[in-house]
C-alpha cells in the first residue's frame, strides 16, 4: 500500500518519476496518474480508496502551491468525474474519506477536510450539494455536542469548541 502514497518510504520510491529531480507538484500529478493507472485492474477498492486519498489531499494541501493547482485539474476530472469515472463508486463513497471527518472528530480534523474540499472546488471537482450539507450537519453537531460543556466565556467543564451562533436582535 505505502507505494500508492505520495509521500512513500524511500524503498517504495524505485522507478518512474522518482528518478528524476521534479518540482513536488511534478511528483504529485505523476503519483496520481499512476495510481489512477490501476483503477481498470480493480486494485483500487474503496478500503484503498479511502485509506490513500485522505493521503493524496493532505499531501495537496501542504505541498502545492494554489497556482499550481492546475496542472492537477485533469487527473482529479477524471478520478472524481460522476459520470465517467472508473473507479465504481457512487458519490457518498467517493466523498466518505472526506465526510468521515466531520464525524465525532476534533475541530482541527475538521478544519483540514475543510482545507480539502477547498481544494477540490480551486480543481472544479462538483460535490453534490446533499453530500457537503451532511459533512457540515454532522460538523456542526459535532462542535455543538463537544462545546456543551462550556458556557460562553469558555470557563466551563472539559475540553471542546463552543459554537457562537450570531444574535438576532443585534443590529446590521
Amino acid at each position: 500500500m505505502n507505494c500508492l502514497l505520495p509521500n512513500p518510504p524511500d524503498y517504495a520510491k524505485i522507478g518512474g518519476h522518482w528518478d528524476m529531480l521534479l518540482p513536488k507538484i511534478d511528483h504529485i500529478k505523476e503519483g496520481l496518474v499512476r495510481f489512477f493507472c490501476l483503477v481498470p485492474y480493480d486494485l483500487i477498492t474503496l478500503e484503498v480508496w479511502e485509506r490513500v486519498m485522505s493521503h493524496w489531499m493532505e499531501a495537496i494541501n501542504k505541498e502545492a502551491r494554489r497556482e499550481e493547482l492546475p496542472e492537477l485539474k485533469g487527473v482529479f476530472s477524471k478520478i472524481f468525474d460522476p459520470d465517467m469515472s472508473p473507479l465504481g463508486f457512487d458519490a457518498r463513497e467517493m466523498y466518505r474519506f472526506i465526510s468521515r471527518r466531520f464525524s465525532r472528530t476534533m475541530a482541527e480534523v475538521q478544519q483540514q477536510a475543510l482545507q480539502w474540499l477547498q481544494q477540490l472546488c480551486l480543481l472544479n471537482i462538483h460535490i453534490p450539494m446533499e453530500i457537503l450539507f451532511q459533512m457540515f450537519n454532522d460538523g456542526v453537531d459535532t462542535l455543538h455536542k463537544d462545546g456543551a460543556d462550556l458556557d460562553p466565556k469558555g470557563q466551563g467543564g472539559g475540553g471542546g469548541a463552543w459554537l457562537a451562533m450570531p444574535d438576532q436582535h443585534t443590529a446590521r
